[in-house]
């Protein structure tokens, strides 16, 4: 086979690394090992690369459709192009095609990212005596154009990495250049063009440590808001979930057993009330979800006790006008709740809420009371589409929605926007990769997403590549959590 690379993920969702290789000789053809979790394996086997592919070296793995399933892509040196192969999610193949690249470029090498800000994956790879192709994906699994990048004192690039180099939270790039012994750097100027509820940090709701965490380096470290356990403004009693704006200046937090909502306008110098505990409008009772619309300035809440969601209008002002979004009434009919929890806004402005007790999630996209549906769930399942106590929930910019699956220890996600179209991203478990009892869900403008595996006590990371990693363990120090639940 003469394998020439290599790339790791889970091809078929098991929870166990698997393995494939891109073999470069007269095969032109991706060999795929499926691991059983203790350094064997459960089957490999071979799939042909499509005619016009030739010579296949660097090999990465990555969603390139937006099915929620790992793809393969290789870099084909003689024949001047890429193959994209997409995966089926049981470690085969659904179809392959070849991506067009520059004509007698011979590229070699290959990198992965977003790097035009539209919240689909693109790829890099080197070529020729001094250039880079950056080849901008569709999202369903093909490419949008190929640009070559003259590399000004390179001589033979050979290989490419990912990776933000001057802190604007851009994916830059940075090549090998055998020849003339020396490396280039290749700084992303793109600008997004679009709006985005992926932003350049996140906070987590560290709620046993009754405090809030912020990382603006994609978990690398962490910095504490707010002042504590307490009931003064600034202080929390086991905050269980948090929303601002893009610039992170506008921050509100569901403080949830001191039964009130806080916002700050400073990003955390200072505090000031938004609802007080009660029954009232305006008052709230265990409040366990808050999501922001920064486009039309509201604020949504999930009044978890008292069985309903407010809305608050105006909300970064002095003068916030708070208005019922679905009654108190207790119950299973279209519009009514038991213990919403997790919520989320989506750009068009629909509004999506964990009935958590209720193992469903509705949506409203009307702007009425009246205007509930039901998105997933309805019954309590564990079939792909149901719930058991869903209580996390991100939406983002794409209209992808990410749900942690309390009870059924899972996340699933919907890449269509409709009732349909789930599929499982998270297995249960206690493995890097695994989640039990997830609570909350957010995806950075990195593309990585961040799980609050509440029941494991630790926040993973999983990037764009499909490996996992944790930024956040058990404990009491910064960076280190204490059952951690919302997270955005």
């Amino acid at each position: 086979m003469s394998p020439d690379s290599v790339a790791v993920g889970d091809f078929n969702k098991d929870s166990n690394l698997d393995f494939v290789t891109a073999n470069n000789k007269s095969t032109n053809s991706l060999s795929i090992v499926l691991g059983d979790g203790n350094r064997g394996m459960l089957s490999s086997s071979v799939i042909p690369l499509p005619t016009g592919a030739m010579l296949p070296g660097s090999i990465a793995v990555a969603d390139f459709n937006n099915d929620g399933r790992f793809d393969f892509i290789t870099i084909n040196q003689l024949s001047s192009n890429a193959s994209l192969v997409l995966g089926d999610g049981n470690g085969g193949m659904l179809s392959s095609s070849n991506l067009p690249l520059t004509p007698n470029s011979f590229p070699a090498s290959l990198g992965i990212g977003d790097f035009n800000g539209d919240h689909k994956l693109d790829f890099i790879t080197v070529a020729g005596i001094n250039k880079a192709i950056v080849a901008l994906g569709d999202g369903l699994g093909g490419i949008l154009s190929a640009t070559d990048i003259f590399l000004p004192f390179a001589d033979g690039p050979f290989s490419v990495a990912i990776g933000d180099f001057n802190g604007d939270n851009k994916p830059d790039f940075a090549t090998a250049n055998i020849n003339s012994n020396n490396i280039s750097i290749g700084l992303n100027t793109c600008l997004a063009t679009q709006n985005t509820l992926e932003h350049s940090f996140l906070f987590i709701a560290d709620t046993n440590n009754n405090r809030i965490q912020r990382t603006t380096n994609d978990g690398a470290t962490w910095q504490s808001v707010g002042l504590g356990l307490g009931t003064k403004l600034g202080q929390f009693n086991a905050p269980r979930s948090l929303s601002s704006d893009s610039s992170g200046q506008i921050i509100f937090v569901a403080d949830t057993l001191n039964n009130r909502v806080q916002r700050s306008t400073n990003g955390g110098t200072s505090w000031q009330l938004v609802a007080n505990p009660g029954v009232s409008i305006g008052q709230v009772n265990q409040p366990q979800g808050v999501a922001y619309d920064e486009i039309n300035d509201k604020l949504y809440i999930s009044d978890t006790l008292n069985n309903r969601i407010q809305v608050v209008a105006n909300a970064k002002t002095t003068n916030p006008i708070v208005s019922i979004y679905a009654n108190g009434l207790s119950g299973t009919a279209l519009g009514q709740f038991n213990r919403p929890t997790g919520i989320a806004v989506d750009l068009q402005g629909r509004v999506y809420v964990c009935d958590t007790l209720n193992n469903r999630i509705q949506v409203n996209a009307t702007g009425l009371a009246t205007g509930w549906a039901i998105f997933a769930g309805a019954t309590a399942g564990i079939s792909v589409g149901k719930m058991n106590a869903p209580r996390g929930i991100f939406v983002d910019s794409t209209n992808k929605v990410y749900i942690a699956d309390t009870l059924n220890n899972r996340i699933q996600v919907n890449i269509t926007g409709q009732n349909t179209g789930w599929s499982i991203f998270m297995m249960p478990g206690i493995n890097l990769g695994s989640v039990n009892a997830p609570q909350g869900i957010a995806v950075a403008l990195s593309g990585s997403v961040f799980v609050a595996d509440t029941g494991n006590n630790r926040i993973q990371k999983k990037l764009l590549s499909g490996n996992v990693i944790v930024v956040g363990s058990p404990g009491f120090t910064l960076g280190q959590i204490n059952q951690p639940t919302g997270i955005r």
